[in-house]
């Protein structure tokens, strides 16, 4: 594996940028690639990450840095990125909870494989991190226009957040509100671009549509791409179309609380596995999930190892390997420790499983 090869793409398409070429022109790409040296030649893949057309300014300044400088800063600010997040998601647990600044917190941080993904090959995954972390405190606390324009810092990964999205809809107080801040905050990251917001928009939109074809091929961490590529093909839009409609139904009815609870160990989960488009670094959008469970005073140590093993693993196969598929376990997990606690809870009641609660 090379490390901070996501974050070396980043910086030569801020060359790009800089140069008045197109940054999503894979041709152009490539050769910035290989003429910079910063990524030998045969590790050069058919498949090479795209930041958002709202990040090519902030990169494009970074580029005129040297690399390691570049580097430096903007690794210092991706882990910023997180300790902001962790700083939102300990005012959304509840006061029953371990506190996320005690050591047990402080092992649930370190044991979370996709972060340190993501720190790895530099990716910038924080910002929807962030975003999901803003939009959850938001939620409970009845702040519908912050809560769109938190929604607005998850465009970077649309297919992920479909089921958020529309569960955050279906509940909201107030949708005119909730629209009113997306619209602010796409406003405020579309001006980053000026006047080239919508030709380099189009340029993006026509290189993801490329990328998304050319990695029906490669194993990703899904449900989806278990399957033929054909097959995969026609179920990736029933996917997104079932996530859309499960997040309606998750947000008709309930409490806030409970309809948070969905969102964080069934409808963030679900989205992960039958996402079109992931990689394991975007598994961070599941560490308000992970925080949830493994802060619970109903926890058990035995529930706490399992998971922590569960990301020891397939990080050391990452590492040893590359691959990113048995990343796959971590969704699955979550999923399953959500149906086993409602199951238990239920059964105790004589009634059958309903998704309510995470406790």
């Amino acid at each position: 594996m090379f490390f901070f090869f996501d974050f070396a793409v980043l910086y030569c398409m801020g060359r790009l940028y800089e140069q008045g070429l197109s940054a999503y022109d894979f041709a152009n790409l490539e050769r910035e690639l290989r003429v910079s040296g910063l990524i030998p030649n045969a590790l050069v893949p058919p498949i090479l990450p795209l930041a958002p057309p709202f990040l090519l300014p902030l990169v494009g300044l970074l580029a005129k840095l040297d690399f390691a400088d570049a580097l430096l800063i903007f690794s210092v600010s991706s882990i910023g990125l997180v300790a902001l997040s962790l700083r939102v998601l300990s005012r959304l647990m509840p006061s029953s909870f371990q506190s996320l600044y005690s050591s047990t917190g402080a092992l649930a941080v370190l044991s979370f494989s996709p972060l340190w993904k993501m720190i790895l090959i530099g990716q910038v995954s924080s910002v929807v991190l962030l975003g999901i972390s803003l939009a959850l405190l938001c939620f409970i606390n009845s702040r519908w226009t912050a809560l769109g324009a938190s929604l607005a810092l998850m465009l970077m990964k649309p297919t992920l957040c479909i089921g958020a999205w529309a569960t955050f809809f279906s509940r909201s107080g107030s949708r005119v509100g909730l629209v009113i801040g997306v619209m602010i905050a796409s406003m405020l990251l579309a001006s980053t671009l000026g006047f080239q917001f919508f030709p380099v928009s189009a340029q993006y939109l026509d290189a993801l549509k490329s990328s998304l074809e050319t990695t029906r091929s490669y194993p990703q961490p899904t449900i989806n791409a278990i399957l033929p590529s054909a097959l995969r093909g026609a179920l990736d839009p029933i996917s997104s179309v079932g996530l859309l409609l499960l997040g309606l139904c998750a947000g008709a009815c309930g409490t806030r609380e409970i309809v948070m609870q969905r969102i964080l160990g069934l409808i963030l989960p679900l989205s992960c596995l039958f996402s079109p488009y992931l990689w394991a670094h975007d598994l961070v959008l599941l560490m308000p999930s992970y925080l949830w469970i493994w802060l619970n005073p109903k926890t058990s140590r035995g529930t706490r190892l399992l998971m922590a093993c569960t990301n020891i693993l397939w990080l050391s196969d990452f590492l040893a390997t590359g691959r990113e598929q048995w990343a796959l376990a971590l969704p699955l997990l979550i999923l399953w420790l959500y149906w086993r606690k409602q199951n238990r809870r239920l059964s105790a009641l004589g009634c059958r499983f309903s998704p309510a609660d995470f406790t």
